[in-house]
């Protein structure tokens, strides 16, 4: 079996942080594909097996980052104890050109600010048994 898997948010909010709760998202078209077995054994007993493979991906746009020596967690990752070196902002809420002249960003920036969009990927193995 093979089909194509379209992924977005069906409500409000933002799964890798509330901070991006009103910026534009957009899914994209993936592909979820495997092999499943049947067998009818009488009317009343099937036997159904198999497994596939489903990856998913989903844009949040509106994002500025850049290195820093005073990074930004964000809620909806497990970094495992050890945040990254960059820092993320919402483009929405503080809007581009403020964030360069933030005394905040300054403070901790080694870098000057660059716009884009993060990009979340995922997929998983499913076994039917």
């Amino acid at each position: 079996m093979a089909a194509p898997v379209y992924f977005d948010n069906l409500g409000n909010g933002n799964s890798i942080d509330s901070r991006f709760a009103n910026n534009n998202s957009s899914g994209e078209i993936s592909m979820a594909y495997g092999v499943n077995f049947a067998y009818k054994i009488s009317d009343k007993i099937k036997i159904r097996s198999g497994i596939s493979k489903v990856d998913l991906s989903y844009n949040t746009k509106d994002i500025a980052f850049r290195a820093t020596v005073n990074p930004s967690a964000l809620t909806g990752i497990d970094y495992r104890g050890e945040i990254p070196k960059y820092r993320i902002e919402n483009t929405i809420s503080r809007p581009f050109s403020n964030i360069s002249a933030s005394s905040e960003f300054n403070r901790s920036s080694i870098a000057s600010p660059a716009a884009g969009y993060l990009n979340q990927k995922l997929g998983f193995i499913e076994i039917l048994s």
